[in-house]
């Protein structure tokens, strides 16, 4: 699709100084987890991953990838601090993203 004529669409949404209050289940969560990781891993070694984790904390991103995982970390961390301040987290296991779901 041309980027130009995406631009000039407008969609149904809220503006960008908007704050809105949203409840999210665990199941949710961890699907939103379960999506930042697969992502994060795909096509990276170690270092990759390390580099992507350190640019993504300074808020520095250098690519498509990295801004994407980080607004998925972003929405990630308001949503752990909002459990946390309501005294809902605890220490859960991360279950990888199913393999039927993974691109070949």
């Amino acid at each position: 699709m041309d980027d130009k004529n995406l631009s000039e669409k407008l969609y149904v949404g809220i503006t960008k100084d908007t704050v809105i209050d949203i409840k999210v289940n665990g199941t949710f969560y961890a699907d939103l987890k379960r999506v930042f990781v697969d992502m994060l891993l795909e096509g990276e070694n170690k270092d990759g991953i390390s580099k992507i984790l350190a640019n993504i904390s300074k808020e520095k991103v250098t690519n498509t990838k990295e801004y994407r995982l980080y607004v998925l970390y972003m929405l990630l961390t308001q949503i752990e601090l909002e459990a946390s301040a309501q005294g809902l987290t605890s220490k859960v296991p991360l279950i990888p993203l199913n393999p039927e779901f993974r691109e070949s």
